[in-house]
């Protein structure tokens, strides 16, 4: 069954978030917690999340080969809050819904 262009969409969203968390993360612990305790680990989750990125993107040109190139970036970046494209802005619309539906379980 083939997954549909919107969940690879909301999953590429999830990516950016979490790159965005980790990022924010490390500028946060920068001073107040000794680089060598949290750096190491830090690289292996951006490795893991790459790799986990990768597969998937490779699974959506799979699934839609014909997509536009600006697909290749789903899983790549950030999510920011101006974006020119439409699909930047949707993807940016998961990351608002995203961000509502964690905030509601905390």
């Amino acid at each position: 069954m083939k997954t549909e262009l919107s969940e690879y969409k909301a999953i590429g969203t999830n990516v950016r978030l979490i790159k965005g968390m980790l990022t924010s993360l490390v500028n946060l612990s920068s001073g107040v917690i000794p680089k060598n305790l949290y750096m190491p680990k830090v690289r292996i989750i951006e490795r893991e999340i790459s790799k986990m990125a990768s597969e998937i993107e490779d699974r959506m040109l799979h699934d839609y080969p014909d997509v536009s190139n600006e697909y290749l970036d789903v899983f790549y970046g950030s999510v920011v809050k101006d974006e020119n494209s439409e699909l930047g802005s949707e993807l940016n619309g998961y990351a608002s819904e995203i961000t509502v539906d964690m905030l509601k379980h905390v």
